[in-house]
């Protein structure tokens, strides 16, 4: 709990001095806001990482709630902050599943959780126009997507099918805020 209780005073701190005092760098707290909110999230993790495999005190499926909660958190903050802050949520929310434990006979909501993550990441750069978090927003999700899917024993196949058409849409959808893509350049399939 004191260490709950710390990481939230770390980005309680960051959000406070970015308030008050700025955090671009002009400022004479530029980066301060930013290295307290990174600390307060890392602690945030390793709390709840602690808890679950270093002590036993909470199962996989709160530590992965937690885990998540945490990465959400990240990624909000990732907004104000700058895209350090975006990269340790999705990062995060992403490797949560994978580093809390856990089994079930249908892991199938995993990939409803990791495109809820990979869409938060779009809308990152929909809003920011930073395009490398949802390179890495994307490449994490389909990666992800595809170890569980080998995990599970080829069982998730039709939902992964479904799963890279949905990621595949909103890639084309969300950064440009359109349903009908019109990215500038030669389509690839003109181009062969």
């Amino acid at each position: 709990m004191a260490a709950l209780v710390f990481g939230g005073v770390l980005v309680g701190a960051g959000e406070y001095v970015r308030r008050r005092y700025g955090d671009d760098e002009g400022s004479t707290t530029a980066y301060l806001p930013s290295t307290f909110s990174g600390a307060g999230i890392v602690t945030l993790f390793a709390t709840v990482l602690s808890a679950r495999l270093l002590y036993g005190f909470i199962g996989p499926e709160i530590a992965l709630v937690g885990m998540a909660l945490v990465g959400l958190l990240a990624l909000i903050l990732g907004w104000f902050y700058g895209p350090l802050l975006a990269a340790v949520g999705v990062i995060g929310a992403i490797v949560a599943p994978f580093v809390v434990g856990g089994s079930s006979d249908n892991p199938s909501w995993l990939l409803v959780y990791f495109t809820i993550v990979v869409v938060a990441g779009l809308g990152i750069d929909t809003i920011r126009r930073w395009a490398w978090v949802s390179i890495m927003a994307l490449s994490l999700g389909y990666g992800a997507g595809l170890l569980l899917m080998l995990g599970s024993g080829w069982q998730l196949q039709p939902y992964f099918v479904i799963y890279c058409a949905t990621l595949m849409f909103a890639a084309i959808a969300i950064p440009v805020r359109r349903l009908v893509p019109d990215h500038a350049g030669t389509p690839l399939s003109l181009a062969l």
